[in-house]
Formats: structure tokens, C-alpha cells, sequence
């Protein structure tokens, strides 16, 4: 079965997103506008029109299963078992980077996290460009800075989107700001979902220390940065950002 990768991230998007409800609640709505054409149940989103076309792909393809059809073309539709069954084939043929590309490309560059962070995904993309670009050794402490940044945009849109007024106010505090959010969805995630979350935010602690390493990396001596620690840093700040939104999604 051939797809184009965007179409990947499309029924990945369905499929995982259905998977986490109970089974009578796994239905999609699709709904054609005037003004926009709608996904509604466990992708709650307007689509493109891409992604229209998509689901008349994945429709002959046998990837979904129309179960009603509504009036002016709508129509309720679930992930069909070889929809999962692809997906599933896919990520053993190479696994690790399977994972990669679920954290990086088809998470943090999919058109959905551009939507609900637009200057963490910005600051993340350009430092990831200078990563792969032809002068990189000059750029690590670039590359260390915008990565710092993009986390630091990431939690203010998380507060300014739920309304914390009383979190720290400044942008640099990232872990004060992170463990807020966190805090404000414990009840929500339960005690077990929570400790893991707050250690997350921990672990991005350190993260940000290896972070100011970089940014500061000309005054130090002895200790020269490598191509690797900017791979880390923008793995890593992917890493946080991916965790933290899916649980709180």
C-alpha cells in the first residue's frame, strides 16, 4: 500500500487518536460547510482540503469504514483494523526510525502542532534547519539558544490557552511554568499520569541546563560542543514538547 507521508500522518493522526477512547466512542464525523468542511469525535478539527481528498483515499482503500451516511455528503465513519494493521506493518520495518519520525516529523512538523504553537514550532524549526545546514559546528550555540526559546513559547502558549494568570511570568522559567500547566490538568490525569508529567518536566530541567551549555558554549574552555549536542538539544526539546501535549490533548 503506497501513501504519501502526509497522508501517513493523517491516518496515523485517526487511528491514534481513536485508540484512546472506549470503543463505542471511536466514531468520526465528517461534515462538509459552506465555509469549511469539519472532522468531528476523536479528531475534533476543521480539515483541509488535502485532507478531504485523503478520506476518499483511505475510504478505497479499505483504511476506513463508512458505517451512516448522513445528508449533504456527510457520513460517520471508524478506523478500519487494516488501517492499524499498515501502521503496524510500517513501524516494524524500521522501528527507531519509525519513533523518530513519529516525534519529529509526523508530530512536531504536523500542521496540527503548527496550529496551537506557531512560534515554538518557528524558533524549533529554524534551529533544526542550522542543524542540517552546510556551517553547523558555528551555529551550535544558535542551535542551543532557539531550542531554549521554542520550549519557553511552548509553555506560554500552554498557559495563555488555559488562562493561568498566576503562573510565573517570566517566559525563561520554564519549569515553573511547565509544572503549572501540569498541575492544573492533575485531577484530570490522575495521580500516576501526573508524577510522570512532573518528572518529565524535571528531566526537561536538565535538558535546559544542556541547553545553556550551548547557548554560552564560546566562554567555555576545554569542553568544545559537537554536531551531537545539537542533535540532542533538538531532539530532546522535541521529545518534551511531544510528551507534554499528548498527555494534556
Amino acid at each position: 500500500m503506497q501513501l504519501e507521508d502526509e497522508q501517513i500522518d493523517f491516518i496515523k493522526e485517526l487511528a491514534e487518536a481513536a485508540q484512546q477512547l472506549p470503543r463505542d466512542e471511536r466514531t468520526f464525523m465528517y461534515i462538509p460547510l459552506m465555509q469549511a468542511t469539519l472532522l468531528e469525535g476523536p479528531v475534533d478539527r476543521e480539515l483541509t482540503e488535502a485532507e478531504e481528498h485523503d478520506l476518499q483515499d483511505f475510504r478505497a482503500m479499505g483504511l476506513i469504514r463508512v458505517r451512516h451516511q448522513g445528508s449533504h455528503n456527510s457520513f460517520e465513519f471508524t478506523v478500519a483494523p487494516e488501517a492499524y494493521s499498515f501502521l503496524a506493518d510500517l513501524a516494524s520495518r524500521q522501528p527507531l526510525t519509525q519513533v523518530e519520525d513519529d516525534i519529529i516529523s509526523r508530530y512536531i512538523d504536523a500542521e496540527a502542532f503548527k496550529r496551537k504553537y506557531p512560534d515554538a514550532h518557528k524558533l524549533w524549526a529554524e534551529a533544526a534547519g542550522l542543524l542540517w545546514g552546510g556551517n553547523a559546528d558555528a551555529e551550535l550555540t544558535t542551535i542551543g539558544h532557539k531550542t531554549r526559546e521554542a520550549v519557553q513559547a511552548f509553555a506560554t502558549a500552554l498557559i495563555d490557552r488555559e488562562g493561568l494568570a498566576d503562573a510565573d511570568p517570566d517566559p525563561a522559567h520554564t519549569v515553573a511554568r511547565l509544572r503549572a500547566v501540569v498541575k492544573l490538568f492533575r485531577e484530570r490525569l490522575g495521580e500516576a499520569r501526573h508524577e510522570l508529567l512532573d518528572a518529565l518536566v524535571h528531566y526537561w530541567g536538565e535538558v535546559n541546563d544542556l541547553l545553556q551549555r550551548q547557548e554560552h558554549g564560546s566562554q567555555k574552555h576545554g569542553d568544545p560542543l559537537s554536531w551531537e549536542d545539537g542533535r540532542r538539544a533538538i531532539f530532546q526539546s522535541a521529545v518534551v514538547m511531544y510528551e507534554i501535549d499528548r498527555a494534556l490533548q
